[in-house]
């Protein structure tokens, strides 16, 4: 049956064996396509336009795509894979104009490489603001990628807000912390190369405000400034970091750190500082959920032998 085919073929791309799902696919194109149901035939063009994509037959993946997107109501979700196709192909602005289209009535639908792609075309199309405004919101939902921060800065930097490029940037330095020895000495130089090379100029203030928040967290001298409503969250994750590490936490800093969970759950060290923030606060709580969430994340990572530690403890 046609439609078993296709169910099979789903589950084989699930799986990453793109070679079966191939296989069925081949034998679904000899099955009658006249009487079933028009879901199972936009599934059919579009799985099929993904998997020539993959194969790099760009003209036949966008052909069968565009079949699966001429069944009305159900195919307009495949304006997502266009424009995937129509970027692989070199055409930008036309996969520009296929997702900013879909984005804007079918944005539900859209994958986290479709996110990534739009920002990226969005940001060369010197539309800033709605660029970082989907980067964010991959952050704050829970979407984080490594990567996502230097996609962030860039943005920052090319809009002139070059405290927040700065920052951002800290993000996948936090999260890769996690799981290797970084060479906090040559960051702070290639910060301190970064002072210099803004010196004298405008730009100079914010350059130095972000250094010497950036500074202050990593040596945890205990003293981060103030911030300000519009900095991004990445600021208040490391000023909460720094007063755990310093000892100079107040009573809202649980609650604070709470709130940021969205954004930093797949970050081990987000997890670490919220049980040292309860173990510091002597809370009748016991961190459980802590440490076993650092060792989902990773059985191998910085803090994985210190949730180790807390279980057995416990």
């Amino acid at each position: 049956f046609f439609e078993s085919k296709v169910d099979l073929i789903s589950l084989y791309v699930l799986s990453n064996d793109f070679e079966k799902a191939w296989e069925y696919l081949k034998r679904a194109e000899f099955l009658e396509k006249k009487s079933i149901s028009k879901e199972y035939l936009c599934n059919y063009y579009g799985i099929k336009a993904s998997i020539l994509l993959k194969q790099k037959k760009f003209d036949e993946s966008l052909s069968c795509c565009r079949k699966a997107m001429s069944i009305k109501k159900i195919g307009a979700k495949y304006g997502f894979l266009e424009g995937q196709i129509l970027f692989a192909m070199g055409d930008k602005e036309m996969a520009f104009h296929s997702l900013d289209k879909v984005f804007k009535n079918n944005r539900d639908n859209a994958s986290l490489e479709d996110k990534k792609l739009y920002s990226i075309l969005l940001a060369e199309k010197q539309k800033y603001e709605e660029s970082i405004s989907l980067l964010n919101h991959l952050f704050e939902e829970g979407e984080y990628f490594y990567g996502l921060g230097q996609m962030t800065s860039n943005v920052y930097e090319k809009k002139g807000m070059i405290f927040e490029s700065i920052v951002s940037a800290c993000l996948d330095y936090e999260y890769a912390s996690c799981f290797f020895e970084n060479d906090n000495r040559q960051f702070l130089r290639n910060l301190q190369a970064l002072k210099i090379k803004y010196e004298g100029k405008p730009e100079a203030p914010e350059v130095n405000r972000a250094i010497g928040f950036i500074t202050a967290s990593i040596k945890n001298i205990g003293n981060v400034e103030d911030l300000k409503e519009t900095d991004p969250l990445i600021c208040r994750y490391l000023k909460i970091k720094n007063k755990v590490l310093s000892n100079t936490i107040d009573t809202g800093d649980l609650e604070a750190l709470l709130s940021l969970k969205n954004s930093f759950e797949k970050f081990p060290s987000y997890h670490y500082l919220v049980a040292e923030c309860v173990k510091k606060q002597n809370l009748n709580i016991k961190p459980t959920e802590c440490y076993e969430s650092i060792l989902n994340i990773s059985s191998k990572n910085k803090y994985s032998d210190y949730a180790r530690s807390g279980i057995g403890k416990q």
